[in-house]
């Protein structure tokens, strides 16, 4: 079972980490967890190696 709100950390093609928000599925605020979790790992991505 899939549930929104997790997503990959990647450095090129290789997934170095996971990013997790404490979304509840379909929840009114759901839907942003993944904007949320896109959001903070942008502000890190230059400094990934």
């Amino acid at each position: 079972m899939l549930v929104g709100g997790g997503m990959p950390i990647k450095v090129g093609a290789e997934t170095i980490g996971t990013f997790g928000t404490a979304g509840i599925g379909d929840a009114p605020g759901g839907p942003l967890d993944e904007a949320f979790a896109l959001a903070a790992i942008d502000k890190v991505k230059d400094q990934l190696k």
